[in-house]
């Protein structure tokens, strides 16, 4: 048999800042459910999560920037929905460029998906 080995993620005394979208808030609602749900399972406690509402998905990227310049979070989690279609056709690239700078400044370390 195979040695399985397994890692134990455990975010004990960690703290989290969790930005999160009204709009298309019935998605983005499910999403924080998973995300704190998550986070506890993992060691964090209630009072170690942070949770910023900001209006749109627009606002994120600036927000968490702010947020992660602060030091006072271990890491920032973003959560949004965009729906194509739901969304106006102009909408600006200004998060986009939010975080390109901040991936290419090395401001913050931030993964999308």
């Amino acid at each position: 048999m195979a040695n399985v080995i397994k890692a134990e993620l455990v975010a004990k005394g960690k703290k989290f800042a969790v930005v999160v979208s009204r709009f298309n808030e019935f998605i983005s609602s499910k999403l924080l459910e998973g995300c704190l749900d998550t986070l506890t399972r993992h060691g964090v406690p209630e009072s170690g999560i942070d949770v910023v509402w900001v209006p749109g998905s627009f606002e994120i990227p600036m927000l968490a920037l702010k947020l992660a310049k602060s030091k006072k979070y271990d890491a920032v989690v973003c959560l949004g929905t965009v729906i194509r279609g739901a969304t106006p056709r102009l909408w600006p690239a200004k998060p986009r460029k939010v975080w390109r700078r901040c991936l290419l400044t090395r401001e913050c370390h931030a993964y999308l998906a």
